[in-house]
């Protein structure tokens, strides 16, 4: 949290990219944090953050997958986004979709669904979809597919806080037999995000009770830094740019999280 304090983004000046992945980890932070008061001034953090998000400006397919997430927070924390709504309904949120690639558009379209912009959101080419067919012997885990199955199953589960009965039971199946895969595909390639959302995936699925998870968690903990952020796959020297460590510290801060209980 000091690292967060320490390093606001500026909500007149920075993308929207930088402002919702502050505001993600200050999510993380007020949800599943395990102490109750750190929650509640986490949260407090989390509304005054949303609460001044600009409105939506330049309608690209990057600023609608930010968008997207920034409206699903704040419908869960009941903040108004009337404003919001209203101005995203003046983009063509179709063809704005429709140049994602599946599991991208899949997050978009979830979200938006959940606050009532977009209609029952189209699960084609997703990992989910597709990878139940994949025979087991023949599945070769990656780290692209750590980010798949991450923004697959947080939509579909709420950001994490609904359960997983609304999901197909063979696409769940899947899902848990590979999900320590790609947290082991992640370590071999060094990828701090990917084993990170693995990880949160594992959390999501009731898989974490594991010696391969706990490896996983202790590999996590060693890339943390003094400064609280994490290295990230592509660092050779330490960037002294806060922007860089944003998307790092939010899924590896999940990660950790989600593997400690409630008080």
């Amino acid at each position: 949290m000091r690292w967060l304090e320490a390093h606001p983004p500026d909500p007149a000046t920075d993308a929207v990219g930088v402002l919702t992945l502050d505001a993600m980890t200050w999510f993380v932070l007020a949800e599943f944090h395990p102490v109750e008061a750190t929650r509640r001034s986490a949260g407090e953090q989390l509304d005054r953050r949303l609460r001044a998000m600009p409105l939506p400006a330049e309608p690209t397919m990057v600023a609608l997958s930010y968008w997207s997430t920034v409206l699903e927070m704040m419908s869960i924390r009941r903040i108004d986004l009337t404003r919001y709504r209203s101005a995203l309904a003046d983009w063509d949120l179709q063809a704005l979709v429709e140049e994602a690639v599946p599991t991208t558009g899949f997050w978009i379209d979830v979200m938006l669904h959940d606050v009532g912009l977009r209609d029952e959101p189209d699960p084609a080419g997703t990992l989910l979809a597709t990878g139940p067919s994949v025979p087991p012997g023949e599945y070769e885990p990656t780290v692209r597919d750590a980010y798949r199955l991450f923004h697959e199953l947080v939509p579909l589960t709420g950001m994490a806080r609904k359960p997983t009965t609304g999901i197909d039971p063979q696409q769940l199946e899947f899902a848990r037999r590979v999900v320590a895969q790609l947290a082991a595909a992640g370590r071999r390639e060094g990828d701090t995000d990917g084993v990170a959302e693995a990880l949160v995936c594992a959390a999501i699925l009731g898989a974490g009770e594991t010696e391969s998870h706990r490896e996983d968690l202790a590999w996590l903990l060693s890339r943390q830094q003094e400064d609280g952020t994490f290295l990230a796959r592509r660092d050779s020297g330490r960037d002294t740019t806060a922007d860089h460590y944003r998307h790092v510290v939010m899924t590896s801060s999940w990660a950790l999280l989600a593997s400690v209980p409630a008080e």
